[in-house]
């Protein structure tokens, strides 16, 4: 599972669908650098890390970074549960699971969290949301003042 989508490789596309089913490819955002937030509702440790998710989407938004929180359940009543939050980032998932997904990403435990570069290709995955924030503070520069 670990050699899915390995550091410093280009990591696999998925076409999935927003929350209004319109076709999505992860390849589509644009940002300089896309983390990728695989979690299920279901999941107390995803319900934890989740605000620690929406913190980090509200500083780094501003930098380029683009972020999309895909939804591996195959519950209809997510759809209701993100209309009320209304996080900002790109909520997306794959009910039918016709991406290939489980198969192309280790999503054996949620929450799992990628981050990559403008070109897809994998800086940095399994992260919890502490070392993200670490990270793209490295990557954009913004660590200077932590001496």
């Amino acid at each position: 599972m670990f050699r899915r989508n390995p550091l410093g490789r280009r990591c696999s596309d998925l076409l999935l669908r927003t929350p209004d089913n319109k076709k999505f490819l992860l390849s589509s955002m644009s940002g300089t650098y896309k983390v990728l937030y695989f979690y299920n509702t279901d999941c107390e440790l995803c319900e934890a890390v989740t605000p620690a998710m929406k913190q980090i989407f509200d500083k780094y938004s501003a930098y380029d970074v683009e972020f999309a929180a895909i939804y591996i359940g195959r519950n209809k009543k997510w759809r209701k549960d993100i209309s009320l939050k209304s996080y900002g980032w790109h909520d997306l998932w794959d009910s039918k699971r016709a991406s290939g997904m489980f198969e192309k990403y280790d999503l054996m435990d949620v929450p799992a969290i990628y981050l990559l570069d403008g070109d897809n290709v994998t800086l940095a995955k399994d992260i919890n949301p502490d070392v993200l924030s670490l990270l793209l503070d490295y990557y954009l520069g913004l660590d200077k003042d932590r001496n």
